[in-house]
């Protein structure tokens, strides 16, 4: 979290934005990106790089430079690959466990 938090402390709003699209573009591309490693990776291990592909997409995608996106991974990797980024299912099932009562519904 430090790499983290030091790499943030100059970020504009519109750097923050674009790394949160990152990691929820990137959370979701955990499978192709474990295709495309040696056979003998270990899946519950981040790789250290993305395949070109996926880097690709990442720049198109989240409006940033190929550098950018390779920077990224090598600092949030973990958090992506260890499931911290919450899926469709796991927002919807804190909204239904957490906000119904309160009187909050997930917005579609």
């Amino acid at each position: 979290m430090q790499l983290l938090f030091k790499a943030l402390q100059n970020a504009t709003s519109r750097d923050v934005a674009k790394l949160l699209i990152y990691a929820q573009y990137a959370s979701r591309l955990k499978n192709e990106i474990l295709v495309a490693q040696k056979s003998t990776h270990l899946p519950h291990i981040a790789p250290m790089f993305l395949p070109d592909s996926i880097v690709i997409f990442l720049a198109e995608s989240c409006a940033m430079t190929t550098e950018d996106v390779e920077e990224c991974w090598e600092i949030i990797r973990d958090i992506i690959w260890d499931g911290s980024v919450p899926d469709d299912k796991t927002v919807d099932l804190a909204f239904q466990t957490f906000g119904e009562a309160r009187g909050f519904r997930e917005c579609l």
